[in-house]
C-alpha cells in the first residue's frame, strides 16, 4: 500500500499537536477502546521519533498525538548506534513513515555526563555507560574551542546539546544508506519532480548560534514551553535531499595530508595504516588492547614520577588509559593483525586515540608521540602488551577452566569406578579397563596441560619493556622499565617481571613459542579425549554405545530423530584451529632478525585466540557433555566378556600357544572364552577345574595388576 502523507503533512499534524499541548488545550486523539483493538492488528504512524531516554515527557503528549501516531525509539543522550539504526531502517521499510523527527531535550543527563567525563578530576564511568555517552564528546569538544574555552567549566551544555543534535542526524544518514538513500529519492508513490526544491544556504550566525533554514524540532522538558529553533537539522525526511557534514577531518603527519573519519579519536599514522593493511578485516584481539592502554598509564605516571612529563599531562593520559582498558573505545582500534611485524601500527593507534581522549579531559594539547609515547618504542611496549595479555588470560581464563574440565572428569572417574568395559587398543578388543580408569586418564591429561602452562608462565610474563628500539633503553630515564612494571603488576595483580637480559627479551618471542607448546599439548589431548567420547557414544544400535552423550540438537536435515555428538565435534575443530595457530606461532616465533621479532602481532593474535577457544571449549565441554554422560553399564560389560582377549589371565596356567588356540577358536566359533576352554577339552583333561576358570576369568580383577 503506498503511503498519501507527505512529510509536510506529518510535521504540520505534529506542530499542530504541539501548539495544543502549549496551551493547555489537548484533543487527546486516537486513545479509546476501538484505537487499541486497531493496532492489535498493525500500526500505521505519521512519523518516528528518535529521542532521548531522560525526556520527562512523552513524545506523544508533547505533540498530542495518540497510540500508534509516533513510532517512537529511544536512548540516553539519543547517540547513534546498531539497534537504534535498525529500528529507524524498520519504520522507513516496513512502516513506511513519511517523517523522521530526531528530538534533543534541555537539561540532558547524558550530555551533562559527558562534559563532566572529561574533567581531569572526573570519577570513571561504568565502561557501558561511557560507551553510549562517549559520542557525544565530541560536541562538547567543539563547543569549548569555538566559544575560546579552557576548561570543563567553560562548556554551554545547552550549546552542546545543539551541536550533539546535528551530529545525530548527521550520524545516522552516513551510518544507513537506506534512510539516506529515501531521503535522496522519495518513497514509492512519491517522484522526485513534485517535492519542493531544497536550496544549499550558508549559514550565518544570529546570537551566536548558526541558524538553518527550516526549523527543526526543539528540545523539550517543562511543560508549556514551545519548540525553539536548535540551529541544525533537529528534523530530517525520508523524501528530501539536504546539505550533508564532511565526513573527514584533515591530519597531517611526517608524510603529509591524511583524510581521516571526522569522529575518529586515531589520527594520520592509524588511518595510514587502515589504508595499507585492508587483509583480514580483523585487528587486535580486546586483551591485548586493554593491556597496551594499562602500558602507557604506567609508562605515564612513571614518567611523571620521574620528571619526565608534566603531571596534568600524565594524569590525563592515565584517565584516558582507564577508558580504554574497560573497553569503552575497543572500535577505535582498526588496524590490522596483518600489519608492520613490529606492532608500530597497533602502538601509533593507541598514542593517538590517548592523545586524543586526554586533550579533551586536558582542555589542552596532548601529543601522541611526545606525551603518549615518552620513553617507550613500538619495539619493547607492544611485545610487552602481547606477554601481559597472555599471561593475564592464561592465569585468570584457561587455567581456571581446564580445572573446571579436570573436576568434571574426576567426578566421572569416580562415580565409575568399578563398570568395567573393553579396553581397546588399535581399535581392537583388548583386556577389560575400567570406564572410572579410563576418565581418570582423561583427567590426569588435563592436570598435566596446566602443569605444562603453569611451567611457562615465568617465561611469558618476564618482558621487554624498557629496552626501547634495540635493547639498550635508549631515551628512557633511568628506573623506568623497574617503576613501569611495578605499576603493571600492582594493577594487574599478574606475575610481571623484567628481562633478565634485554637483548635476549627484544630480540626473541621464545617464550609466546613454549607457551603456544602448552597449548597444542592440550589440544592433542583434548582431541585423544574426544575422539574416545564419539567412539563409545557411537550408536545407538550399530555403534559401541557405552555411553550416552546428552541430546542437545537434531543430528540431520533429512534424517529423522538422528542426534549427534556435536561438542565432542565442535572441541575437536577447536584443536584443529588451535594445532594451527601453535605452526603460526612457531613460524613467526623464527621470524626474527638481529634485535627484532618482526611478526609479533600474528603471535599475540594467534595465541589469544586459542586460549580464548580452549577455555571455552573446555567450559562447553564439562558442561553440556561431561555432566550428563550416562554409561550403558551392561552393555559395557557384555563388549568385555566378549573380548577374546580375557583369555590373557589363562597365559599363567597353560601357557602363551595354548590361549592363543582358545581366543581364536572363541572368535571362529562365536562363543565366550569360558565356552572354548571347555570345548577344547582342557577342564575335562584336568589341565585346569572349573573354579581355576571362573577365577580366571573374573572381568574386574583384570583391571588391576595381580
Amino acid at each position: 500500500m503506498t503511503r498519501t502523507l507527505t512529510p509536510a503533512a506529518a510535521w504540520k499534524q505534529m506542530q499542530e499537536g504541539n501548539q495544543r499541548f502549549v496551551a493547555d488545550a489537548p484533543a487527546h486523539p486516537n486513545q479509546d477502546v476501538a484505537r487499541r483493538k486497531t493496532l492489535a492488528a498493525a500500526q500505521n504512524p505519521v512519523a518516528t521519533l528518535f529521542g532521548c531516554s531522560d525526556s520527562r515527557l512523552a513524545a506523544e503528549i508533547i505533540f498530542d498525538l495518540g497510540l500508534g501516531d509516533l513510532f517512537v525509539v529511544r536512548n540516553a543522550g539519543q547517540v547513534i548506534g546498531e539497534s537504534i539504526v535498525a529500528s529507524l531502517e524498520y519504520a522507513v521499510a516496513v512502516l513506511d513513515v513519511p517523517l523522521i523527527v530526531v528530538l534533543a531535550h534541555d537539561s540532558c543527563g547524558a550530555v551533562r555526563a559527558a562534559i563532566d567525563g572529561t574533567a581531569i578530576d572526573a570519577a570513571p564511568l561504568p565502561p557501558h555507560i561511557w560507551k553510549l555517552i562517549a559520542p557525544i564528546v565530541p560536541a562538547a569538544r567543539k563547543v569549548l574551542v569555538e566559544n575560546g574555552g579552557t576548561t570543563v567549566a567553560d562548556i554551554d551544555s545547552e550549546l552542546v546539546g545543539q551541536e550533539h543534535l546535528r551530529n545525530t542526524v548527521r550520524d545516522l544518514l552516513q551510518s544507513s544508506e537506506l534512510i539516506s538513500g529515501r531521503r535522496r529519492r522519495g518513497p514509492a508513490g512519491h517522484r522526485r519532480r513534485q517535492l519542493p526544491p531544497v536550496r544549499r544556504h550558508r549559514r550565518p550566525r544570529h546570537h551566536g548560534r548558526p541558524r538553518h533554514h527550516r526549523p527543526p524540532i526543539a528540545p523539550h522538558t517543562h511543560p508549556g514551553e514551545r519548540p525553539r529553533n536548535q540551529g541544525g537539522f533537529g528534523m530530517t525526511d525520508t523524501h528530501q535531499r539536504s546539505g550533508d557534514e564532511a565526513q573527514y577531518r584533515i591530519e597531517h603527519d611526517t608524510m603529509g595530508v591524511v583524510r581521516v573519519p571526522v569522529n575518529a579519536l586515531y589520527g594520520a599514522q592509524t588511518q595510514r595504516a587502515v589504508e595499507n593493511f585492508p587483509i583480514s578485516g580483523k585487528g587486535l584481539e580486546s586483551t591485548q588492547i586493554a593491556a597496551l592502554a594499562r602500558i602507557k598509564k604506567a609508562a605515564a605516571l612513571a614518567n611523571k614520577e620521574l620528571g619526565t612529563l608534566d603531571g596534568a599531562i600524565a594524569d590525563a593520559i592515565a584517565q584516558a588509559a582507564d577508558q580504554v582498558a574497560a573497553g569503552a573505545h575497543d572500535g577505535e582500534f582498526p588496524v590490522d593483525t596483518y600489519q608492520t611485524g613490529s606492532g608500530t601500527s597497533s602502538n601509533m593507534n593507541m598514542n593517538e586515540v590517548l592523545a586524543t581522549l586526554a586533550t579533551r579531559i586536558l582542555g589542552a594539547s596532548v601529543h601522541p608521540n611526545d606525551h603518549v609515547n615518552a620513553s617507550q618504542s613500538s619495539n619493547d611496549v607492544f611485545p610487552t602488551s602481547v606477554h601481559i595479555a597472555v599471561t593475564q588470560a592464561l592465569i585468570d581464563t584457561l587455567i581456571p577452566a581446564l580445572d573446571h574440565l579436570a573436576v568434571a572428569l574426576e567426578a566421572k572417574a569416580e562415580l565409575w569406578k568399578d563398570a568395567v568395559k573393553s579396553g581397546r587398543t588399535h581399535l581392537m578388543d583388548a583386556t577389560p579397563v575400567t570406564l572410572g580408569q579410563e576418565f581418570g586418564g582423561y583427567a590426569r591429561q588435563i592436570r598435566l596441560g596446566i602443569e605444562r602452562v603453569q611451567s611457562a608462565l615465568p617465561r611469558v610474563a618476564e618482558v621487554p619493556l624498557g629496552g626501547t628500539a634495540v635493547g639498550t633503553g635508549i631515551n628512557t630515564p633511568l628506573g623506568f622499565p623497574q617503576k613501569v612494571i611495578a605499576l603493571l603488576a600492582a594493577e594487574t595483580e599478574l606475575p610481571i617481571t623484567e628481562a633478565k637480559d634485554h637483548f635476549e627479551a627484544q630480540a626473541n618471542r621464545d617464550g609466546l613459542v613454549e607457551a603456544s607448546g602448552a597449548l597444542r599439548t592440550i589440544a592433542v589431548s583434548l582431541t585423544k579425549i574426544n575422539n574416545d567420547l564419539r567412539w563409545m557414544g557411537s550408536g545407538p544400535n550399530t555403534g559401541l554405545g557405552e555411553l550416552h552423550i546428552p541430546d542437545l540438537q537434531p543430528g540431520s536435515s533429512i534424517m529423522p530423530g538422528k542426534v549427534n555428538p556435536v561438542v565432542p565435534e565442535a572441541v575437536l575443530m577447536v584443536c584443529a584451529r588451535v594445532i594451527g595457530n601453535d605452526a603460526t606461532v612457531a613460524w613467526a616465533g623464527a621470524s626474527g632478525s638481529f634485535e627484532l621479532n618482526v611478526a609479533i602481532p600474528v603471535m599475540g593474535t594467534a595465541l589469544l585466540e586459542s586460549i580464548r577457544l580452549l577455555s571455552n571449549a573446555s567450559r562447553v565441554l564439562a558442561d553440556k557433555t561431561i555432566d550428563g554422560l550416562q554409561a550403558n553399564l551392561d552393555r559395557a560389560a557384555a563388549f568385555a566378556g566378549m573380548s577374546p582377549s580375557i583369555v590373557t589371565p589363562l597365559n599363567k596356567l597353560i601357557g602363551y600357544e595354548a590361549a592363543a588356540k582358545i581366543a581364536k577358536h572363541s572368535v571362529a566359533k562365536g562363543i565366550t572364552v569360558r565356552d572354548a576352554v571347555i570345548d577344547l577339552g582342557y577342564v575335562e583333561r584336568g589341565e585346569l577345574t572349573l573354579e581355576q576358570l571362573d577365577e580366571k576369568l573374573d572381568l574386574l580383577s583384570m583391571t588391576h595388576a595381580g
